[in-house]
C-alpha cells in the first residue's frame, strides 16, 4: 500500500481514538504484513518516533509487543529487526517442541488438578467459538486464536512448576506466531489443531500420561507438516507476507 509523504504524525495517530502505542503497533504490523518492512530490516525507535512525531515511549511499547509475538527480533548489538520465517526455522522449532512437549503433557496428565482441567476446558471452549474463516482474515480474531493456542501450551508447562521449562516453551512458540500473518482462509490448520487439543485434554482428564504424550506428539507433527507444506508452496510460488488477507482488514491509524 502506498503512503503519501508526510501523511504520518500526530494528525494520523489520534490519541482520543486509541492509545498511541496501540495505533503504532497496528501500523507497524500492517507495514510488515504488506511487505513494506522486509525480513531482516533494522528498526530504530528514535527514527520511528521522529517519523511519526511522537515520543519514544509509545514506539518502544509497540516494538516490545511485536517482539513478544516474534514478529520483531531484538538483538543486543544489532538492534531491532523484522523477523524472518523459513521452512528451516519451523522445522527446527517443531523438532525441539516434539522432544519436549510430549513429556510436558504426560506430566500434566499424571499430575492433573481440577484447576488445570477448568483452565484447559475454558480455553478450548473459547477457541472453538472463534469463526475458523475469520482466523486468517480478521486481525483481532487472529490475535485471539494465537493467544489461546499459546496459553494452552503455557498452561500445561506451568503444571510442571518448572519456571525454566515454562520460559523455554514460551520462547519456542515465537516462530509459529509469525506464520499467522501469511496464511489465507484456504489454510485449514485451525480446525485440525482444535480437534488435536480436544484429544490431549481428554487424555489429561483421564490421567492417561502416555496417551497425552502421544496426543501432543501427533499434534506437533501435524502442525509442523501443515506449516512446512504451506510455506514451501508459498516459497515455490514466490509469494510472501503481502498475500495475507489480513492486510485488507488491519485497523488504520488514520481512521
Amino acid at each position: 500500500m502506498e503512503r503519501a509523504e508526510g501523511d504520518l504524525g500526530l494528525a494520523a495517530f489520534r490519541p482520543n481514538v486509541q492509545p498511541l502505542a496501540e495505533q503504532i503497533y497496528f501500523w507497524l504490523k500492517e507495514r510488515i504484513i504488506l511487505g513494506e518492512l522486509k525480513p531482516g530490516e533494522r528498526l530504530s525507535v528514535e527514527q520511528l518516533a521522529a517519523e511519526i512525531g511522537v515520543s519514544r515511549t509509545p514506539v518502544r511499547d509497540a516494538i516490545n509487543r511485536l517482539a513478544l509475538e516474534g514478529i520483531l527480533v531484538v538483538h543486543p548489538r544489532r538492534g531491532t529487526l523484522v523477523g524472518a520465517l523459513s521452512v528451516h526455522d519451523i522445522r527446527d522449532v517443531y523438532q525441539i517442541r516434539s522432544f519436549l512437549e510430549p513429556a510436558v503433557a504426560e506430566y500434566a496428565a499424571e499430575h492433573a488438578t481440577e484447576s488445570l482441567m477448568t483452565d484447559l476446558n475454558a480455553l478450548q471452549a473459547e477457541w472453538e467459538q472463534l469463526d475458523p474463516a475469520a482466523i486468517y482474515r480478521d486481525l483481532a480474531t487472529t490475535n485471539r486464536y494465537v493467544e489461546i493456542n499459546a496459553e494452552f501450551h503455557r498452561r500445561l508447562a506451568a503444571q510442571t512448576g518448572n519456571a525454566r521449562l515454562q520460559r523455554i516453551v514460551q520462547a519456542l512458540y515465537i516462530q509459529p506466531r509469525i506464520a499467522t500473518v501469511i496464511f489465507g482462509s484456504d489454510y485449514q490448520g485451525p480446525l485440525r489443531r482444535m480437534a488435536e487439543h480436544r484429544q490431549i485434554i481428554a487424555a489429561i482428564r483421564e490421567r492417561n500420561g502416555p496417551a497425552a504424550a502421544q496426543g501432543m506428539r501427533v499434534h506437533l507433527q501435524a502442525a509442523a507438516s501443515d506449516l512446512i507444506g504451506f510455506l514451501t508452496t508459498l516459497e515455490e510460488q514466490g509469494e510472501g507476507r503481502s498475500r495475507s488477507p489480513l492486510a485488507a482488514t488491519l485497523p488504520r491509524s488514520t481512521s
